[in-house]
């Protein structure tokens, strides 16, 4: 697993492991605004979209986005494209009660999110849904971003801009931490064994990073601190590896700089 950290305007977290994509419905559906709406963050906004439209979102790389349409009343989908492309982003089915979808992105570039909400099988539907958007920074364990595990790396953008520190968690006890942390979270494989790395990008001024990595009982309470590094890595940047842990397990990665 690669964690790359970046400050400025971008964090980029990356892993190693393996995750398979669900299904999704194609980005052929109908316009609910052409005007990109914009949800404040963190901040949330609801919109009332009907089954077979999509949303135009703006999003900004880093930055958390929970799309929800649990308090519909029929049975939802929702797929994430980048703009018009054929990328499909994410796709839920079912993440709430009574076949309703919602899923959390963290934008991997700053632009416009398409945001289309299906009935079930891809379908339409004239009744009219609620569409709940919240935007997070990813500075919160609760709010961490979800790094994908793969066999090659692959970075997540994430972004420490207006980051606070995370009160009431153990101290890292390296790279002289002053708080301004944001997270990331990771489920072991079935190996029980990962790298967690970070390095620069280009345009980004954190070239000097350190992390942290924690177990916990629940994002926000019992967190243990595994492991600490600050220059492992490449240049200032830190590294750590991690072999035997129990494989399903949730691993909370704290970065600052």
């Amino acid at each position: 697993m690669r964690l790359h950290l970046f400050r400025s305007t971008a964090l980029g977290l990356a892993v190693l492991g393996g995750i398979s994509a669900a299904g999704q419905c194609n980005n052929d559906n109908s316009a609910y605004s052409t005007t990109a709406t914009t949800v404040a963050c963190p901040g949330s906004a609801s919109v009332c979209i009907q089954g077979g439209q999509y949303l135009n979102l703006s999003v900004v790389a880093g930055r958390v986005y929970t799309m929800s349409t649990c308090g519909a009343s029929w049975n939802t989908l929702i797929t994430l494209y980048n703009g018009t492309s054929s990328t499909n982003l994410g796709y839920n089915d079912d993440a709430c009660a009574n076949n309703r979808s919602a899923l959390q992105w963290t934008a991997t570039y700053t632009g416009t999110l398409r945001v289309l909400v299906d009935r079930s099988n891809c379908g339409t539907n004239s009744t009219c849904a609620p569409l709940v958007i919240t935007c997070g920074l990813p500075d919160e364990p609760c709010t961490a971003t979800t790094l994908p595990m793969n066999t090659s790396c692959t970075n997540t953008v994430m972004t420490n801009i207006g980051a606070t520190g995370s009160a009431g968690i153990t101290a890292p006890g390296c790279g002289s931490y002053s708080g301004g942390d944001v997270w990331a979270k990771v489920v072991v494989p079935a190996s029980g064994g990962l790298t967690i790395t970070a390095s620069t990008i280009s345009g980004s001024a954190a070239t000097d990073m350190a992390m942290a990595i924690y177990t916990a009982g629940t994002c926000a309470s019992a967190m243990t601190l595994v492991g600490c590094d600050d220059n492992s890595g490449s240049g200032n940047m830190p590294q750590i590896t991690l072999n035997c842990r129990t494989p399903g397990e949730t691993l909370y990665i704290r970065s600052w700089e």
